[in-house]
């Protein structure tokens, strides 16, 4: 087997202050091509994203669908982002309501809901 030790991904997809769009276990920088930023990863925020896009791949997604192979506008990626960034209640992938959360903004998303972020408040 051969050792990959110069490998770069635009995993933060021309925005700095998200979570990567690309995640792996491999390393902790991540860098943006588009602005040459590149961050230190929080490793725990890290495993939390890792197990939650995981779980719910497995769970909700239907016909093998990753995350990973969604435009940054589809209602399921949003979905996805507003659960690890934006939730209040900062659910683990271990928590009992994470799939009803995240199906919950999904529907939110999908159906381009601005009250959703604003709690009824347009």
């Amino acid at each position: 087997t051969e050792d990959y030790w110069a490998f770069s991904s635009d995993c933060l997809h021309g925005n700095v202050s998200t979570t990567p769009f690309i995640m792996c276990e491999c390393c902790d920088v991540c860098c943006d091509h588009v602005s040459h930023q590149c961050i230190q990863l929080d490793t725990s925020i890290l495993s939390r994203t890792i197990n939650i896009k995981e779980k719910l791949e497995k769970q909700v997604l239907q016909r093998n669908a990753t995350f990973s192979g969604m435009d940054n506008d589809d209602p399921r990626y949003l979905a996805l982002d507003w659960l690890l960034n934006k939730d209040e209640m900062n659910l683990g992938a271990d928590a009992n309501n994470l799939n009803q959360r995240y199906i919950l903004s999904l529907l939110a998303f999908s159906l381009d809901s601005q009250a959703w972020g604003a709690n009824g408040n347009t």
